[in-house]
């Protein structure tokens, strides 16, 4: 750690690697979550199976993916001099273009209906919710520097009282959702642009006043294996007082859940502190770079509709106990088959120089939103 006390681990490029390992690591866990859930594998097993709790484990060990890309964003996007609009630009074009070349595809194919709907879909996927984490990104980026603002200049006692006030109501008590059925506060587990601002004000916070040095003596990954094994015995306890009460079982492994957020925070300081040798950093760093592309990819409707029941059919031609396994396996594999195609799309950017295009934009953005006069 510097002698501020926050931890730096920053390669000789300016790059922290260990970073650029959580941003690979996060996408294989959300293609984890995906092969589960869209793969239909959760739906053959219930709570009296050994599976369905080793599915479950997964969960756990793999929900706070989407929190530590929104940590990251706040941890270093705070202190920042100006927006980084190069960035933002650079991923709504990514976006456009496997929205719509992915689409075209899928019609081509007969994958899916050519329909007035879709094809405006193909056009609008920042409106449609096409891809509902860019969306929520996008808010993130815009509101970013402000909840930044506000760390950097209140009281820190006065951001500690906002953020726990936002914390008691939008994960300590998220247990409602499941018994009223209701979402007072629009959150969808999680999955909203106000969770993904708040989790960015956590990590601007974090950014200025790191956790203290006698919780961060204990191994950061040990912290994290914790929360998630308290997550999975809370989903125990939850999925045993349903089946005594009637109640359906909601499932409470979210991106709120507090114990996930517990575990996010500190899977992001166990891979801040990683050190990678340059050999490995710059292969980490190339993968990295394609880690968003793999999420387009198969978060497509086309992605979507290839992936929907295939592991189910896969499932019932291994044994039981191997499940778990075949998921993490499936996981990778869905990761690097993706990534291929992104490393593509890369290429084929740097040749019609999309980079430098985003590069002029944001520096006649800059010049335009720029606080002198």
């Amino acid at each position: 750690m510097n002698s501020t006390g926050s931890i730096s681990n920053q390669q000789t490029d300016g790059r922290n690697y260990g970073i650029d390992f959580l941003r690979i690591l996060c996408m294989v866990m959300i293609c984890a979550l995906h092969v589960m859930d869209y793969g239909g594998i959760q739906n053959i097993y219930d709570g009296s199976s050994p599976v369905f709790w080793g599915l479950d484990a997964i969960s756990a060990l793999c929900m706070c993916c989407v929190n530590c890309y929104a940590l990251i964003s706040g941890y270093f996007g705070s202190g920042s001099k100006r927006h980084s609009w190069k960035r933002i630009l650079e991923l709504w074009i990514v976006v456009l273009f496997y929205s719509v070349v992915l689409s075209i595809a899928s019609f081509a194919t007969a994958l899916l209906p050519a329909s007035p709907m879709n094809v405006l879909e193909m056009f609008l996927p920042l409106l449609t919710g096409r891809y509902w984490f860019f969306t929520s990104y996008f808010v993130m980026f815009l509101v970013g520097p402000y909840l930044s603002y506000l760390v950097e200049s209140l009281p820190k006692k006065r951001v500690q009282i906002l953020l726990l006030g936002l914390l008691l109501l939008f994960s300590i008590l998220r247990i409602a959702t499941p018994i009223f059925g209701k979402d007072p506060f629009l959150l969808n587990a999680g999955r909203s642009p106000i969770w993904l601002c708040f989790v960015y004000f956590l990590g601007a916070y974090l950014k200025k006043y790191p956790l203290p040095q006698k919780i961060l003596k204990i191994p950061p990954f040990l912290l994290y294996l914790l929360f998630c094994g308290i997550a999975l015995f809370e989903e125990l306890v939850y999925y045993k007082v349903c089946g005594i009460l009637g109640w359906s079982n909601y499932g409470i492994i979210k991106n709120n859940m507090i114990w996930v957020l517990l575990s996010s925070i500190f899977l992001f300081y166990a891979c801040l502190s990683l050190k990678v040798n340059n050999f490995w950093g710059k292969i980490i760093k190339f993968f990295s770079t394609l880690s968003f592309g793999v999420y387009l990819v198969h978060m497509h409707p086309l992605g979507v509709k290839l992936m929907r029941g295939r592991a189910v059919v896969f499932a019932e031609k291994i044994h039981p106990a191997l499940i778990p396994l075949a998921v993490i396996l499936a996981s990778v594999a869905l990761f690097l088959s993706c990534a291929v195609i992104d490393a593509c799309r890369l290429g084929f950017f740097k040749l019609i120089r999309i980079p430098k295009f985003c590069k002029f934009v944001d520096d006649k953005l800059a010049h335009i939103t720029s606080d002198k006069e």
